[in-house]
């Protein structure tokens, strides 16, 4: 998996990903071998000599090239590294990338202090002196032999090489003193997120998704250990699918393995729940598997995934046999393991006792109010000549999906905009479904009517707009004069907004509707 990193002034693409530089002797069938296979199975494309050069070809040259086509390189200091020359010329064009062509250096201390690399001392420096002393045989041997002596300056190279590559700040250190498998998940974590940073999948057309989805992350408690089930519940099209692959994108490198499952709804109908069980096991083991019954299905996910540290998606459940088919205790899964599942049905989430349920948060007025003028008018500022038109689809515009709708507004059914009426209606009668009076709009002509004919004399600072037939009385009038917030007044076949008016409405009542 070839990278790219982008400088000031250019783009530049990579054909690995990691260089490893190492002594064979000292780590090649240990610490390098292990962090060589952590590198592979994140698909982090890493050069190692014996594993990645081309047979035939000469050592110097090959090695050099690579570090030149490398993003990262990781050293591993380990005692005699500095014995080998072959290491310590691969040392010094690295630090020469690093100067030039901004490769990432991370250097390792494999049983070896920092001050001893700088300072050329202790075992490190023992080794450093026989390829010094070597050095300066081989070139009295050229002068006595009166042929060209090298570059004298060749073992200063060394030096500064070595202490420029010990005083990197965010070396990894004392390796040998630690367990080396967190060691290991340190440095390939960090490779991984400078490859693919935190947010690079994250939809910031979408307005208001980064502060949903760190709400989402904060609730998973990623690193408190244990095995955390979290669901994410709203309506359809309310962008419970968008905010899970979101979140999944972000946090997915923490895990040893990962996978969504998608449209669980419709797969499980079309292919069954024992489809969906390979599917997840396939996913994670990277590897075709196949069950042959539910039961074989749950024994299967539970014996394999029960000391794994994984995060699986479910998306679009609508069935609680979907979940005990492919998630059906915590025990299923080793620690650290995060599940998240997406649902139209709350009640399904706490059937299934899952830790916290995260109804997706609609849009604000103000978002809605952005995101509309944003689309309509390609223009971040409220636009005072459309504030009425804005504030009618605001209402539409506090669901994810109204995004796509309006993108493509001039393609969008009748169905679509009837889906997002009901959204609408759906989220104007909220909490209170069974009390109109406490709704921002109100448009059924029966809960109008019950009103009208209730205590008139009573202030509602909770209703924006109202929808009345085309019959008013007094009473109406008396009604709607009470109403602290009325911005818009509607009456089926006239628009007040417009500034149609029925003949039953004194010339009073419309000089108030004016001061609206």
């Amino acid at each position: 998996m070839a990278s790219s990193s982008s400088s000031s002034s250019s783009s530049v693409s990579y054909v690995y990903d990691v260089f490893l530089s190492f002594r064979g002797e000292d780590t090649r069938k240990t610490f390098v071998d292990h962090l060589y296979t952590a590198l592979e199975q994140r698909h982090i494309r890493t050069y190692k000599d014996d594993i990645t050069l081309p047979r035939g070809e000469s050592v110097g040259p090959a090695l050099l090239k690579a570090i030149q086509e490398s993003r990262h390189a990781v050293i591993i200091f380990s005692k005699n590294y500095a014995d080998s020359s072959w290491c310590l010329d691969e040392l010094v064009h690295i630090m020469k990338c690093r100067a030039e062509n901004g490769l990432i250096v991370m250097p390792v201390f494999y049983d070896v202090d920092p001050s001893d690399v700088r300072k050329q001392k202790g075992d490190f420096g023992k080794a450093f002196s026989k390829q010094e002393m070597k050095n300066v045989n081989k070139s009295w041997r050229k002068l006595f032999a009166k042929q060209e002596v090298e570059d004298t300056t060749k073992v200063e190279s060394w030096k500064k090489a070595l202490v420029d590559a010990s005083n990197i700040s965010d070396g990894t250190k004392n390796v040998c003193k630690r367990h080396e498998s967190m060691v290991i998940k340190k440095i390939v974590d960090t490779i991984f997120g400078g490859l693919f940073p935190l947010n690079s999948d994250i939809d910031e057309g979408l307005v208001g998704m980064r502060a949903r989805l760190q709400d989402l992350i904060s609730q998973l408690k990623i690193g408190s250990g244990g095995v955390r089930m979290v669901g994410i519940w709203g309506l359809g099209g309310g962008g419970k699918t968008t905010l899970a692959t979101s979140v999944y994108m972000e946090i997915m490198h923490q895990f040893k393995s990962h996978c969504i499952i998608e449209n669980i709804r419709e797969e499980s109908r079309k292919s069954g729940l024992k489809k969906l069980q390979g599917d997840i096991l396939s996913a994670l083991y990277k590897t075709k598997m196949e069950v042959y019954s539910v039961a074989e299905g749950k024994r299967k996910i539970k014996s394999m995934l029960c000391h794994s540290n994984v995060l699986v998606i479910l998306d679009d459940v609508d069935d609680l046999d979907q979940l005990e088919a492919l998630a059906g205790s915590p025990n299923w899964f080793g620690d650290g393991s995060r599940i998240i599942i997406t649902t139209r049905d709350e009640h399904l989430l706490r059937k299934h006792k899952v830790d916290h349920v995260s109804p997706v948060r609609l849009l604000s007025h103000d978002e809605a109010i952005w995101l509309f003028n944003s689309h309509a008018y390609n223009e971040e500022k409220h636009i005072k000549d459309y504030e009425k038109l804005s504030l009618q689809w605001s209402l539409m515009l506090m669901a994810p999906l109204a995004l796509k709708v309006l993108e493509g507004k001039s393609k969008a059914s009748n169905g679509d905009i009837r889906s997002l009426c009901k959204m609408g209606h759906y989220i104007v009668r909220g909490k209170h479904p069974n009390n109109p009076e406490k709704h921002s709009r109100v448009w059924k002509h029966a809960e109008v009517s019950n009103m009208c004919f209730g205590d008139a004399t009573v202030e509602n600072d909770q209703i924006e707009a109202i929808e009345l037939g085309d019959f008013i009385n007094s009473q109406d009038i008396m009604f709607i004069s009470k109403m602290k917030k009325l911005r818009w007044l509607r009456l089926i076949g006239y628009d007040v907004g417009n500034g149609e008016a029925p003949n039953c409405l004194s010339n009073e009542y419309w000089r108030y509707i004016d001061g609206l």
